[in-house]
């Protein structure tokens, strides 16, 4: 390959020399048109979209919990929390090593989430908003706060042991992630109680649906910030803080800190480039201003700037996501294009003076421009394999960096080819590399001024001398001295063992490599959030997270129902509510179907709760006493009479059986009439449009856009194409998410993709429908994908549900669609 291409490059550098201004002038006009993209710049800032994969099972489970126990209003159960959208965390350190169970400091704790419920307020649209209007709370219980600190430190103090990590007041409650820094000691019966404690983690949750809510508590965490920061000193606390919008706007400084780090680069680039090209006339100390470049040098550096910034521009108008980590990328591409420049600068010196112009720029292409390529195309495909990672952050990186090295490689053929043809043109020419006037020959200068600015160098007529063919200092030294030492048989058996040694060294290294990502890592120095970040690891991270657990379906055997059932849930600090002991019998009790069944699958309960360490209280099975028989009810009479208490109708029974009547007689409870049965709901639909502008409702009834797991279609009113899509959530809340995407002409998304390319950017109405409903997530996909196949709508994509559809497609014509 390397003699094809050279022969394509010689030829090609040639017409370049012919005919350099087209190849400068549309690369600029390229660069400024995709640089108009800065203008639409949106970065993206969701830490947790950027850093985790996109099929992480962990993404699914947090959707699936999240619709199917959203924390909407009245609906927040502390611990319970899988999402912080709006949250404001606080962590309480006592100071000196002290004990922050201790009375002292819970009245500073005390002060210090008084002030913050109280005292942190914001005004939106003539409205001050405190925390307890903007809290997360259930039903009508007031917000959550943190009472439980002042209540375990004032059973600390009256001599009551706490048990660690879970303590019961009435239900069980999680103290592990809460609580840190703790000295544990056992009473004694062994069980774990807590000694001390050195921190403690507030919490405030607040709303974040609808958007304009979202919006003031969005507001308030800011101002939440401005007051931690101006928070007076307490003698027996100190304070780190965090709230939901904290990593993304630290991620931001980032980015911000690095632009001037850029310029920074940049300009010592062009310094050190300026420097290497310049050439001294041979023997003296004067320069020579014809062979020395210091101005291509310079382009050389601002070519490597272009292909940035095309590449950058042009990437966002194609609405790729842009994430502030990109800002690391022109560090890398700089260094390349210019290394790249060097190396086409020293082809040009290594050829004969006294050739033509076309000669030498075919011969510098040739060799220079090959070398590059492969350069060019091993970096690219390096970063093209990043492009299919599964994680944004790094796929977003490897995209942007990969096109502005390929962007680079082709301006440095074009622009920077172009510039070095000119720049040996004026050479040949004997011009002056900065004023592009005449200079002096060496011989013919005489006074100093001339010597030192207006020198320049000829050459020889004979094109075969040595002085046509400039070599530098560098080039002289690795060929004349480091190549043939090199080469001794010693030096390489040495070069030989020390690689061995670094291999050795790098293996050594994967073998300890730590997997994981550090928030703190990505914090700059001076970060507010950091020094929570630490407080979090050393006190609280010790524990880990706490566990959130949904059951999918009943289990089916005993393996399944045991394994089932380990996964034990607990809840966060502060929980009033943990339903594992009480909710294990429960279920244990509801999967069997016989009264031996339900013994055996009671014991096995009772057996995992004691594995775990909780008291095993077993519910009280019922049996009927109605029968003794197995007869079947529907051949025995019914005595009906009115329920008057249940003490009665057993006592009624034991009369069956003592009469031996059980086997002919079966006792029918009649049930009393209350209010509930005497009303009726006759207006199943009597609900106001939950969104202003509706467009489920005026096409279905009243209050369809409220409902929940629902699959649904959308029609463009304009050229009626389809989109069907399926939500757990409210209806009006996915419908609200497609006009947005609509009116910001997404192309990554179905509505703003077809008003970009179906309507030329032009708006349209749309009306929504309702085609299923159905709670159960995975069955309301596979319902999504039958709808998707049944209809094929236009706007949908043409390879979704594939998998799925293909598996099920005999049950298709069963569905009814």
């Amino acid at each position: 390959m390397e003699r094809p291409l050279a022969n394509f490059f010689r030829g090609y550098g040639a017409f370049v020399s012919r005919h350099p201004f087209p190849f400068i002038a549309f690369p600029v006009l390229i660069t400024l048109y995709l640089s108009t993209g800065f203008f639409t710049l949106t970065p993206q800032t969701d830490a947790i979209y950027l850093y985790t994969p996109t099929d992480a099972p962990s993404k699914t489970e947090r959707q699936i919990i999240h619709d199917l126990w959203p924390l909407g209003e009245d609906n927040y159960v502390p611990g319970r929390a899988v999402t912080q959208s709006r949250e404001a965390q606080v962590t309480v350190v006592a100071k000196n090593g002290g004990n922050i169970l201790l009375p002292e400091y819970a009245r500073s704790i005390k002060r210090l989430d008084m002030y913050i419920q109280n005292r942190i307020k914001v005004r939106f649209r003539n409205h001050t908003y405190t925390y307890r209007e903007l809290c997360l709370r259930w039903k009508n219980r007031g917000c959550p706060g943190n009472n439980h600190i002042q209540i375990i430190s004032e059973l600390y103090n009256h001599g009551i042991n706490i048990t660690y990590p879970t303590f019961r007041i009435g239900s069980s409650g999680y103290l592990g992630a809460g609580i840190g820094g703790v000295s544990l000691s056992k009473d004694d019966n062994g069980t774990v109680i807590l000694a001390s404690a050195r921190a403690w983690l507030m919490v405030y949750q607040l709303k974040f649906f609808p958007i304009n809510v979202s919006y003031v508590s969005g507001i308030w965490e800011k101002t939440f910030k401005l007051h931690m920061d101006n928070y007076p000193e307490d003698p027996f606390i100190s304070l780190t803080y965090f709230h939901s919008q904290t990593l993304a706007e630290e991620l931001k400084r980032n980015a911000d800190s690095l632009a001037p780090r850029f310029i920074f680069a940049f300009v010592i680039l062009v310094i050190f480039a300026v420097i290497c090209s310049m050439v001294t006339i041979k023997g003296t100390f004067y320069f020579d201003w014809v062979l020395s470049k210091p101005i291509l040098s310079v382009f050389g550096v601002i070519n490597a700037g272009m292909g940035i910034a095309s590449a950058m521009g042009g990437l966002i108008l194609l609405d790729v996501q842009y994430n502030d980590i990109v800002a690391v990328m022109p560090f890398l591409v700089v260094a390349v294009g210019t290394d790249n420049m060097f190396l086409m600068v020293a082809a040009v010196k290594r050829t004969c003076r006294a050739a033509t112009v076309e000669q030498r720029i075919g011969e510098c292409m040739a060799d220079a421009a090959v070398s590059i390529l492969i350069t060019a195309l091993t970096d690219a495909f390096s970063f093209g394999v990043g492009t299919i990672t599964t994680i944004p952050a790094v796929q977003i990186f490897c995209i942007y960096t990969c096109c502005a090295l390929v962007l680079t490689f082709l301006y440095q053929i074009t622009f920077f080819c172009a510039l070095l043809s000119l720049a040996t043109k004026w050479e040949a020419e004997g011009r002056h590399c900065l004023w592009l006037t005449p200079t002096i020959a060496p011989k013919l200068a005489s006074s100093p001024s001339n010597r030192l600015l207006w020198l320049g160098s000829r050459p020889h007529p004979d094109p075969k001398h040595a002085s046509n063919i400039k070599h530098c200092s560098a080039t002289k030294f690795f060929q004349n001295w480091y190549a043939p030492i090199l080469m001794q048989p010693a030096i390489k058996a040495l070069a030989g063992l020390w690689y061995c040694i670094y291999v050795g060294f790098a293996i050594y290294g994967c073998m300890h490599l730590r997997e994981g990502l550090e928030p703190v890592n990505l914090l700059v120095d001076d970060s507010y959030a950091k020094p929570h970040y630490l407080a979090l690891e050393q006190h609280f991270w010790h524990y880990g997270a706490t566990l959130q657990w949904c059951s999918p379906r009943k289990m089916v055997s005993k393996a399944e129902f045991e394994e089932h059932h380990r996964a034990c849930f607990v809840s966060s600090p502060g929980s009033r509510e943990t339903p594992c002991c009480s909710q294990l019998i429960k279920t244990a009790i509801n999967v069997s179907s016989g009264d031996a069944e339900r013994q055996e699958s009671l014991k096995q309960a009772s057996n995992i709760l004691r594995s775990n360490g909780y008291q095993a209280r077993a519910k009280r099975i019922k049996t009927s006493h109605a029968t003794s028989s197995t007869k079947p009810r529907a051949g025995k009479h019914p005595l009906c009479l009115p329920f008057i208490t249940d003490r009665i109708s057993s006592a009624i029974r034991q009369c069956f059986i003592r009469a031996q009547l059980d086997d002919n007689v079966v006792l029918v409870n009649i049930p009393n009439d209350n209010i509930t049965r005497q009303l009726v709901q006759n207006r199943l639909y009597d609900r106001a449009f939950v969104s202003e502008d509706c467009v489920v409702c005026p096409h279905g009834k009243t209050g369809d856009c409220a409902k929940t797991g629902v699959i649904y279609e959308i029609e463009c009113l304009a050229c009626h194409a389809q989109y069907i899509g399926e939500t757990g959530r409210p209806l009006y809340v996915r419908v609200n998410e497609h006009l947005a995407s609509k009116k910001r002409e997404s192309l990554i998304t179905p509505l703003g993709k077809h008003r970009k390319e179906d309507h030329g950017g032009a708006d349209f109405n749309i009306k929504c429908t309702i085609l299923a409903l159905e709670a159960q997530t995975s069955a309301r996909k596979t319902l999504e994908a039958f709808w998707i196949c049944k209809r094929n709508p236009r706007m949908n994509s043409r390879n979704e549900h594939l998998a799925i559809t293909s598996d099920l497609m005999p049950f298709l014509s069963l569905c009814e669609l």
